[in-house]
């Protein structure tokens, strides 16, 4: 099968894989865990001269790989991975804040016995209250008790 595309669809396609092999190996203490996704990657990568993508692939002769320069990384941190991460934060420790509290209230028990519905409503009310509050303070006034004892 041959897939024709332009220039600006591979620097597209580029910008995917990329971010899509930070989500795989960002937290992976080794990389290539994926090595189907790694020979893809570099399949496509290995095309980055015929698509005068010089600016954004390059080979290194000692590993005998191909890597993003760090221009391009740095890029996709700023427009696509950090955002991305800022976003994941907020929403991860607001829910959670939000979970742990609408529990508390009830009980664990009634809370796993509650209408599916009801427990959206108790979980939506702590967020919104959390997001109103990371909004105006950030973390300014998140405190561990245990750490000012």
């Amino acid at each position: 099968m041959t897939i024709d595309i332009t220039k600006r669809e591979y620097r597209l396609l580029l910008d995917m894989v990329c971010v899509a092999g930070w989500m795989l190996e960002a937290f992976s203490e080794v990389e290539t865990q994926h090595p189907e996704h790694h020979g893809l990657r570099t399949k496509l990568f290995s095309l980055y001269k015929q698509m005068d993508a010089e600016q954004y692939i390059e080979f290194d002769n000692t590993l005998n790989d191909y890597f993003e320069t760090q221009s391009y990384e740095k890029e996709l941190q700023t427009r696509f991975i950090e955002p991305f991460e800022d976003t994941i934060f907020w929403h991860e420790l607001t829910h959670r804040l939000a979970m742990r509290d609408a529990i508390q209230e009830v009980g664990k028990e009634a809370f796993s016995n509650m209408d599916i519905k009801e427990r959206g409503k108790r979980i939506d009310a702590f967020e919104e209250r959390y997001q109103q509050e990371f909004q105006k303070n950030g973390l300014d006034k998140l405190i561990i008790k245990s750490f000012t004892s």
